[in-house]
């Protein structure tokens, strides 16, 4: 019998639906249980922020379209969508009380200087010894926490990455250039997020792998594999100055590693500059030392390799796998 031909026809007998209606209702109740209870478990496991990359090609701005500006603490996965045709990233820094930040704020006094700072660096009248005689940093530069975030992934592609995050305020920024040298984030790739108190135990993630960055490079624990693979990072305390990250990137025979280490110094005229030759798929953007995270990546068969970003103002040609910060590897 076709029940919902019944419910049309205008002789439908009652009697059906005293029947079939208490049916229909507990099967939806039934429904809406099982979505709820889904919704639960996922909740429990992390959290998610999706945010979009994407490029005004009129205004030549560079924006992040985050799907929400405020999260509970704990255990959070940022999903960094690529829509545009440059390669980005998503670095997670937070702030304390005692610093009352605005992207605005952030934008003005620390993205505009350091990007003076990229151009007075390459000026010979200026180099890396002068540049203090002439930016202006503010006196609570560099007073933030790096938690993180997806690290540079191709156009095109989605990157993920979870972090434990405590309340407070934190940027979003994305520093990768343009051809003319200029700071996505100079060109407005910066937003404001908000994390609140939370009595939610989120659960930690479970790895398939682990990274640990010390001071010697990468330490490579286990060996990824076909598939989705989730990769834990530990950042130990260093005593060299300077940040790390990590980066996995798809090798093929064209891809110079001089190029790539060269290209990962954004100090560099033309380091960090998109579009890149190189391609880029994703990993874990930088954390303060003592701090760990996860990211998540889908592998074909191949060769890849980590390799990290690596400033250096003296702007000498780095071999980056030979002191440690790239290291490469095949899925077979």
């Amino acid at each position: 019998m076709n029940v919902y031909a019944n419910l049309n026809d205008t002789k439908f007998n009652s009697n059906l639906a005293h029947t079939y209606f208490p049916l229909i209702a507990f099967c939806l109740a039934l429904l809406v249980t099982a979505c709820q209870n889904s919704e639960s478990d996922t909740v429990l496991d992390s959290y998610t922020v999706e945010i979009t990359a994407v490029h005004d090609m009129e205004t030549n701005e560079h924006l992040f379209e985050l799907a929400r500006d405020t999260v509970a603490a704990g255990w959070t996965t940022f999903e960094l969508i690529n829509a545009s045709p440059d390669e980005h990233l998503l670095q997670l820094l937070k702030f304390g009380d005692e610093i009352d930040i605005t992207a605005e704020k952030f934008i003005e006094e620390v993205t505009l200087n350091v990007q003076e700072s990229l151009y007075l660096l390459h000026d010979p009248d200026v180099g890396p010894d002068k540049l203090s005689d002439y930016v202006d940093y503010p006196d609570w530069i560099g007073q933030w926490t790096r938690m993180g975030g997806p690290a540079i992934v191709s156009p095109g592609l989605t990157a993920e990455a979870t972090v434990d995050l405590e309340p407070g305020t934190y940027i979003i920024e994305c520093y990768i250039k343009d051809e003319d040298q200029m700071m996505h984030s100079s060109l407005g790739m910066i937003a404001l997020l908000e994390v609140t108190e939370s009595t939610e135990q989120r659960a930690e993630p479970e790895a398939d792998m682990e990274i640990t960055v010390s001071e010697e490079g990468f330490q490579i624990h286990d060996q990824p594999e076909i598939g989705t693979n989730r990769v834990k990072v530990n950042f130990e305390e260093r005593e060299t100055p300077g940040y790390r990250n990590v980066n996995l990137v798809r090798l093929d025979k064209e891809t110079d590693l001089g190029e790539l280490s060269f290209w990962m110094n954004g100090y560099n005229w033309g380091g960090l500059v998109s579009p890149s030759l190189f391609r880029f798929k994703g990993g874990i953007a930088a954390m303060a030392p003592g701090h760990t995270g996860y990211f998540t990546i889908d592998l074909e068969p191949g060769e890849y390799a980590w390799v990290s970003e690596y400033l250096d103002t003296s702007l000498s040609e780095l071999d980056l796998e030979e002191m440690g910060w790239l290291k490469r590897f095949e899925v077979e």
